[in-house]
């Protein structure tokens, strides 16, 4: 079963530029917190940007990565790790 449910992200957890990959906990139906790629590994979110990877590959990436161990054990705490595509305040679960 495919989960494609969107999530409204909390305003004191949008960013600036609304859009791209994210890692979110998920709890009682709610982001209660976020983690977007373009914040915590700029140079893969341009690699994603410029066409050279796919959302699944650079998902792969980033969970693999040393920075992506620790926010995966973060949000682990919080609640359900979902990845997803943030857009026009929306969590979009990929």
């Amino acid at each position: 079963m495919t989960d494609t449910r969107k999530y409204p992200i909390p305003p004191a957890m949008t960013i600036k530029d609304d859009g791209g990959l994210a890692l979110a906990a998920i709890a009682g139906g709610k982001v209660v917190d976020i983690r977007y790629l373009s914040q915590e590994d700029p140079d893969l979110e341009e690699g994603l940007s410029e066409g050279g990877l796919t959302y699944e590959v650079a998902l792969r990436l980033w969970w693999e990565s040393a920075v992506g161990r620790l926010i995966v054990e973060r949000l682990q705490a919080q609640g359900d790790i979902r990845a997803g595509v943030c857009e026009k305040g929306n969590f979009e679960v990929l």
